[in-house]
């Protein structure tokens, strides 16, 4: 009956857990996504895009948007934003540049304001796509190839410079700085050091959520402060809907845009069943498994009463052993928590690296995982 009851469950989060990665993979239902096309570049490196699109195809003109990613990251990290343009009719295309992900190349050769370019072709080859009025989100790494790109190629009517902070050397049409208030990879200081050189007003008087100069002229200039770091700059809610806002009135004109952000909240609920679901499944199924491996047969009365004494003495051997292990299990938690603190010494090699949050998660991992190294020593060494 036990047991049964274990399949149960374990059937039960199955269902919930495909039920939960199917919901995130199709929905929203209104959009079509196209995944990993690829196209040549100028300098013959095959880049990989997934284009995003309303289904409700009627074939006028319509607006686009390119999205890049940070460095050591892909397209994938885009795929939010791009699902949120898409649901308000935006044409949205997320690529992986060179090196990443599964574009070809290399990210030290060439410059990866060709591989947008390339994407931008694809769109220009499509027919529908008002190619006079494209908006950029560049992520990172991205936001420093769209400076580059968007100060000399004019079909860019907008940009979202999401956790890259600003480049004082470019002039960037209609441009949103995205800036997280955690950020590791740029400091606050140099945005205001940017707005500064753009707007000729002091840092000290720049203002937050601000919008200087003229959609209409291309010099709309925004900064907006997020509670956020850059690892999760992409994923976050505030930035999501910033953006949006910020294309829907460069590209569209749009004075009032949609505020409903339904879609993400399913996403994002979708997304936490599924880990919850899969977490559980891994230890109830690694319970059932182990406990077909380790099992015992627990001899019968009939059994225990005809059993010679060498089985006697197995068996209480056995019980020994069962008790030993119980006490071990018990002694891991006393040993292994108070080392765990200590252990996360490991992780002083990666501070240098401007990931706040991945460095938090590797510490959080690697404490007690070489505690536990540790303690199987110390009962190996023992036994």
């Amino acid at each position: 009956m036990k047991n049964r009851k274990k399949y149960l469950t374990l059937g039960l989060l199955s269902i919930l857990f495909l039920f939960s990665l199917g919901m995130f993979l199709i929905f929203p239902t209104d959009i079509k996504r196209t995944y990993n096309q690829s196209i040549l570049t100028s300098d013959g490196v095959k880049i990989i895009y997934d284009v995003f699109e309303p289904k409700n195809n009627d074939f006028s003109m319509k607006t686009a948007v390119i999205l890049g990613h940070g460095v050591m990251v892909n397209k994938n990290f885009m795929r939010t934003i791009a699902l949120d343009l898409a649901g308000q009719g935006i044409v949205s295309i997320a690529l992986d540049f060179r090196g990443h992900g599964r574009s070809g190349g290399s990210i030290n050769e060439g410059d990866i304001t060709t591989d947008i370019l390339a994407v931008k072709e694809v769109l220009a080859l499509r027919g529908d796509i008002n190619m006079t009025n494209l908006g950029y989100v560049g992520y990172s790494m991205g936001g420093g190839a769209g400076f580059r790109l968007l100060d000399n190629d004019s079909d860019f009517r907008a940009m979202v410079s999401l956790a890259a902070g600003g480049r004082a050397q470019y002039s960037t049409p209609n441009l949103l700085i995205l800036h997280g208030i955690l950020d590791e990879a740029f400091s606050y200081s140099d945005v205001l050091g940017y707005m500064e050189n753009k707007t000729g007003i002091p840092e000290e008087e720049i203002k937050t959520n601000h919008i200087y100069g003229s959609f209409n002229d291309g010099t709309a200039l925004q900064v907006s402060l997020i509670k956020t770091d850059h690892f999760f700059a992409p994923y976050c809610y505030n930035n999501i809907r910033e953006i949006r806002f910020w294309f829907l009135q460069a590209l569209e004109g749009e004075s009032n845009p949609d505020s409903s952000f339904t879609n993400y909240f399913l996403l994002i609920f979708s997304v936490l069943i599924a880990s919850v679901t899969g977490f559980y499944i891994f230890l109830l199924a690694t319970e059932i498994i182990l406990s077909k491996i380790f099992k015992h047969s627990k001899p019968t009365e009939k059994n225990s009463n005809e059993s010679n004494p060498e089985e006697l003495r197995l068996l209480g051997k056995i019980t020994q052993d069962q008790l030993k292990v119980s006490k071990i299990n018990r002694m891991y938690w006393v040993f292994v928590l108070p080392l765990s603190i200590p252990c996360m010494v490991f992780v002083f090699p990666l501070l240098p690296v401007p990931m706040f949050y991945m460095i938090l998660f590797s510490a959080l991992l690697m404490g007690p995982s070489i505690a536990t190294l540790f303690y199987q020593f110390y009962i190996l060494k023992k036994t």
